[in-house]
This record gives structure tokens, C-alpha cells and sequence, in this order.
């Protein structure tokens, strides 16, 4: 299990102290399978503190979402961020499960909770979609975790096994951002960002930048030579 033959940890040695989801998820996302694994006691100890923090989260999150409806069809931009969130990583986590890319696979579960986390104690936000997330991550963690997940989606009110449920599929028109960030300079320089409408016309996103309350700032008083444009990245204003 290591390099080191002075190194030498038992599985169930992890698991007598751990557990064997901890175990698990620990040996799948220390590194590629193709390289050999290292012990490592932080690295265990950090998989074990993840799996407690995914544990309080569900804890909170559970009472709340018992009596979640359907998505509805108009969203708030931060319940619309949520679901794209969920749905890109349906998507990623498929693409590196299919590679058995475990470790990757690993790390984007694990940063879609901190995901989640962010906007869990929203008050406003659709419990629906709050739900989605939650439940989402739950069964996409399942294969690495079985135990606590096992358990979290009983908690949730579900009577069929997490093994007779569907893997999760993407939806298409989630998985495209509608919304862009346009950095904006001025002579090369950065000198601010909006958020802008992914196809906006490169007249409009012109006129955008140039009445930005911070350029404005610095090409007041100076002649603008020039405006280049590059849909979806930058907006450069030249000024003498």
C-alpha cells in the first residue's frame, strides 16, 4: 500500500479507526490508479473531516427540504447558478468516472459541496432546487461512499436503495452559461469586469463598457481612440 516498506499501513487499519467509507474514499482520492499509493495521516484525517462536514450539512439540510416542491419554471439567478452547478457536475463527474479518472472525480464531488454550502443558508432559495443539489451529490458520491450515503438518502424519505437508482443525466441547455464576465481595460490595463448576456452584440457590449461607472473614471478627460472587443473576454479602450 506504500513505497515504503517502513511505511506499511493495513487497510483495516484505516478502517478500525476510520471507517470504511473514510477508507475508501481516501485510497480513491489520494492519487491516480495508475501510481502507487501513499500513506498519509493528515490525508486521512482530512477525507474523514469532509465526510463529518458532509454529515452536518445533510443534518441541516434535511428538515428543510422534506417538503420541497417541483423546480419551478422561473428561477432567481442564484437558484438558476445552483442548477447549472449541479448539472455541470453531472456532467464532469460522468466524463471522469467513464475515464476512471477516480481522483478527478473525486475532487469535483468535493468542491460541488463547498458549492452547495455557499448558498445553504439562503433563505429565499427554491427549496426544489436546493434539493436537486443535495440529492444530486448524494447519489453521484455513492460508488466512493456507500455507507453514509446509503444512509442520508434513506433520511430523505426514499424507500428504494440508492443501487436501483438511476444514474443523474445532465440537462444540455444547463451546461451553457448564458451569463459571461467581459473583463474590461483601459490602454492594456485591467480596469474593471461586468457581467454581460453571452451573445450580446459587440456594438452593445461597446456601449456597456464605455458607460461602466469605473472606466468612466479613467478615460474621462482623454480622447478614446479605439475600442477592441473580444466576445467573451476582454474589452480593451484605447485612449490618448
Amino acid at each position: 500500500m506504500s513505497k515504503s516498506k517502513r511505511n506499511v499501513v493495513q487497510p483495516q487499519d484505516i478502517i478500525d479507526e476510520f471507517g470504511v467509507d473514510t477508507a475508501r474514499l481516501f485510497v480513491i482520492s489520494d492519487s491516480p490508479p495508475e501510481r502507487d499509493f501513499d500513506w498519509s495521516q493528515s490525508g486521512v484525517q482530512g477525507v474523514w473531516k469532509y465526510l463529518a462536514r458532509l454529515w452536518r450539512q445533510a443534518q441541516t439540510l434535511i428538515p428543510l427540504l422534506m417538503e420541497a416542491g417541483d423546480i419551478p419554471e422561473s428561477l432567481s439567478k442564484e437558484e438558476l447558478a445552483l442548477r447549472r452547478v449541479t448539472h455541470k457536475t453531472i456532467d464532469q463527474a460522468t466524463r471522469h468516472l467513464e475515464k476512471i479518472a477516480l481522483n478527478t472525480y473525486v475532487s469535483t464531488l468535493r468542491s460541488f459541496s463547498n458549492e452547495i454550502a455557499k448558498v445553504e443558508g439562503n433563505a429565499t432559495l427554491n427549496k426544489g432546487v436546493l434539493r436537486e443539489a443535495l440529492e444530486t451529490l448524494i447519489i453521484l458520491l455513492n460508488p466512493v461512499v456507500p455507507h453514509i450515503t446509503e444512509e442520508l438518502w434513506q433520511q430523505l424519505g426514499h424507500k428504494t436503495s440508492l443501487v436501483d437508482v438511476s444514474w443523474p443525466q445532465a440537462e444540455a441547455a444547463l451546461l451553457v452559461d448564458d451569463i459571461i464576465t467581459q473583463v474590461l481595460q483601459v490602454n492594456g490595463k485591467l480596469r474593471g469586469t461586468m457581467d454581460i448576456a453571452k451573445d450580446l452584440p459587440n456594438e452593445e457590449v461597446e456601449a456597456l463598457a464605455l458607460a461602466h461607472e469605473n472606466i468612466k473614471r479613467f478615460i474621462e478627460g482623454k480622447t478614446v481612440r479605439k475600442v477592441i472587443v473580444i466576445p467573451g473576454k476582454v474589452v480593451n479602450i484605447v485612449c490618448a
